[in-house]
């Protein structure tokens, strides 16, 4: 009953371990793959997002300059409306 290891024994050895680890990196890069898959979905959904975001933004500066609009022309009919009262009830600036 010899305990000594042969170098077909080793090298079998070798061989068996090689595989378990080529296994389990075709496992990771299978699960990496399909990460990078999903990370291009949540790429895609930002992008739409963006330029969702982007659409409202030109939105808001649209309505805000008729806004401004708006308020500029009831301040310039109040303004005429005060100066009336004021030469009305005799008050000068």
């Amino acid at each position: 009953m010899s305990s000594e290891v042969t170098n077909s024994e080793i090298l079998e050895a070798i061989g068996v371990f090689s595989n378990k680890v080529e296994v389990r990196l075709d496992g990771v890069d299978k699960r990496l793959d399909s990460v990078d898959k999903h990370l291009d979905g949540v790429d895609k959904r930002l992008d739409g997002v963006d330029k969702r975001l982007d659409g409202v933004d030109k939105r808001l500066e649209r309505m805000e300059t008729k806004l401004d609009r708006a308020l500029y022309t009831e301040l310039t009919a109040l303004e005429g409306r005060v100066r009336a009262l004021e030469h009305k009830i005799g008050v000068n600036n």
